[in-house]
């Protein structure tokens, strides 16, 4: 079974499953995010989600101390 690499359009909509339910700023291009992670599969994006929603909560936390 061939899997073709996700392009930009997939990208963004992949993208926008992964965050749903999660807190953006306003300013979060996600359409930018997916033109910037050309050659990313999905798996690639979770990835990158769960990164940052954990350096995120790390400086959330760090500003509260």
């Amino acid at each position: 079974v061939h899997c073709p690499m996700p392009d930009v359009r997939d990208r963004a909509e992949i993208l926008e499953v992964l965050l749903s339910g999660m807190d953006l700023e306003d300013d979060v291009d996600l359409d930018l995010v997916a033109e910037r992670c050309h050659g990313m599969t999905g798996a690639d994006l979770r990835g990158l989600v769960y990164s940052a929603s954990l350096a995120a909560r790390q400086r959330a936390s760090q500003r509260r101390e």
